[in-house]
């Protein structure tokens, strides 16, 4: 569930990138102070969504949630027994 969860403050993330890209400039061409204004907010929620879909990503890395692909692949490369592959992701496992 924290990877969809992820994945959906990343949805929203994207559709406030295309808010913040597109309405500050009609708002410029239409000298419409107010949609000029969306900037800002729009900015700070993106990142917040963006900060949230992190942090998601960072629980199931953390938990060793093996629904998600990328950190299935991850860890089972890391618990191989080869040194080699091992010391190559000595970094990211725990």
């Amino acid at each position: 569930m924290i990877a969809e969860l992820g994945h959906y403050a990343l949805m929203l993330a994207l559709g406030l990138a295309l808010i913040q890209g597109i309405m500050p400039i009609v708002g410029t061409r239409s000298n419409d102070p107010t949609l000029i204004s969306v900037a800002a907010p729009a900015a700070l929620a993106q990142f917040s969504f963006v900060a949230l879909a992190f942090g998601a990503l960072a629980t199931c890395y953390v938990t060793s949630d093996f629904s998600v692909v990328d950190v299935s692949v991850k860890k089972k490369v890391c618990m191989s027994g080869a040194p080699k592959e091992r010391s190559r992701c000595n970094a990211h496992c725990t």
